[in-house]
C-alpha cells in the first residue's frame, strides 16, 4: 500500500513546548499562538487544520539531500492548485510535516501561504523513519540538550538564517507496537476510519483525536515531482461519513478544530 494514500487516526495529546525555555520580548499570551510561517497568530484564527501533511519531500537521504535537487518554482506551481482545491473544501490550516534533511522549504510555504491564504505551519525536528536515512550525523552523537538547544535556537531566530519560526516539533519512526494508523487507498476504507474514531470517542478520547491524510507530495528526484495526492477525503468523504454515523456538529468541530488548536498552541513568550 502506499503510504501516500493514508488517512491516519491517531490519538494525540502533545502540546508544543519550545517557548518554556525562551526569552522573548513580548510578555506571555494567556491564549498562547500559533507559530506560521507569516508569524504568530491566535489559536481561535487557526480553523479547520489538517494537522499532518506534506507539500514535498526528498527521501535520498541526509547526508545528499539539498535544495539544488528541486525546482521550487515547479514545487510551487504542483502545490498551489491542490492546496486551493483543499481550501475549497473547507480546510484553513495545515500542518506541513516535513523536517531539515527530508526536503523541508519554510520559504516555499511561506509563498504558499500567502498565495492561499492557508494558515500553513512548519516544523523542528528530525525524521528518524526509513532505518534513519534522513536523520544527520550529529543526531547520533549529540546529548539530548545539545539536539533541543539546536531546535530552541530556530524557535528563537528562525530556520536557517530565514526568520521563519517553527510551529511543532516534528519526529518520526519506523513502524512499531505505538503506530496506529490506517491505510487508505480508495474511498471504501473510510468506514474503518469512522469505527475507530468512534471508538476512541466512546472511550473518552475525542479531544485527544487528530485526523490527517498523511499525504501529498512534490517528491524531489521525480519528474515534475511525481504523482501529488490531494488532501481533501477527510472533507469530502470522512466528515460525510461521520454525520451519517450520528456525530453532532460539536463533535465533528472538536475534533478538526478544537483539537488541532489546543496541539499548535504554544503557551510561553512569544515574539513577532
Amino acid at each position: 500500500m502506499n503510504r501516500r494514500d493514508c488517512l491516519r487516526i491517531a490519538a494525540a495529546g502533545w502540546v508544543g513546548t519550545l517557548g518554556a525555555k525562551a526569552v522573548f520580548a513580548r510578555p506571555p499570551s494567556a491564549e498562547g499562538r500559533v507559530m506560521t510561517p507569516l508569524g504568530p497568530i491566535s489559536p481561535g484564527q487557526l480553523g479547520r487544520t489538517l494537522p499532518h501533511e506534506h507539500v514535498r519531500v526528498d527521501f535520498v537521504g541526509a547526508d545528499t539531500v539539498s535544495r539544488d535537487r528541486y525546482d521550487a518554482d515547479e514545487a510551487y506551481a504542483v502545490a498551489i492548485p491542490c492546496l486551493r482545491k483543499t481550501k475549497s473544501v473547507g480546510c484553513q490550516a495545515l500542518a506541513e510535516c516535513t523536517p531539515a534533511y527530508l526536503g523541508q522549504d519554510p520559504q516555499l510555504l511561506s509563498r504558499l501561504a500567502t498565495a492561499t491564504g492557508l494558515h500553513i505551519l512548519t516544523n523542528t525536528g528530525y525524521y528518524g523513519a526509513a532505518k534513519d536515512r534522513c536523520v544527520p550525523r550529529h543526531a547520533c552523537e549529540e546529548s539530548a540538550d545539545q539536539l533541543a538547544s539546536r531546535w530552541v535556537k530556530q524557535w528563537t531566530n528562525g530556520i536557517e538564517g530565514t526568520g521563519i519560526r517553527p510551529g511543532f516539533v516534528k519526529t518520526g519512526v519506523d513502524v512499531g507496537r505505538f503506530r496506529r494508523s490506517t491505510e487508505n487507498t480508495d474511498d471504501e476504507t473510510v468506514p474503518v476510519c469512522v469505527e475507530r474514531v468512534a471508538a476512541l470517542k466512546q472511550r473518552g478520547c475525542l479531544s485527544r483525536l487528530l485526523v490527517s491524510h498523511d499525504a501529498g507530495w512534490y517528491r524531489s528526484g521525480e519528474p515534475g515531482g511525481g504523482a501529488c495526492r490531494g488532501f481533501e477525503t477527510v472533507y469530502t468523504v470522512f466528515v460525510p461519513s461521520l454525520r451519517k454515523a450520528g456525530w453532532s456538529e460539536d463533535q465533528v468541530c472538536q475534533l478538526l478544530d478544537a483539537n488541532p488548536a489546543a496541539a499548535f498552541t504554544v503557551r510561553g513568550q512569544t515574539r513577532v
